[in-house]
């Protein structure tokens, strides 16, 4: 059950529009139809944002050179040390 409050002005033309969508699908209120869709763009944004897209060559060329990992240098051991001494995670 909902408790969180949000109010809203808009134009009516847009109201109308949106209370005709929402009827359309089958909702029960305009309150309905903007918190699916505010639901859905949320997923969609926060998907967006946190994902990692590559183009398939650089996922290759990645794979590659874990494939082919050699043992660590001195700089990326002392980074790996001072990570732990920080308690850096």
């Amino acid at each position: 059950m909902a408790t969180a409050r949000f109010d809203m002005r808009l134009d009516e033309g847009v109201k109308a529009k949106a209370e005709k969508a929402a009827a359309l699908l089958g909702l029960k209120s305009l309150s309905d139809y903007v918190a699916k869709l505010m639901d859905v763009d949320a997923t969609r944004v926060i998907a967006q944002h946190e994902g990692l897209m590559v183009d398939d060559d650089v996922f290759d060329r990645f794979i590659k050179a874990c494939e082919e990992t050699r043992k660590p240098n001195k700089a990326l051991l002392d980074a790996a040390a001072f990570t732990r001494e920080q308690s850096i995670k």
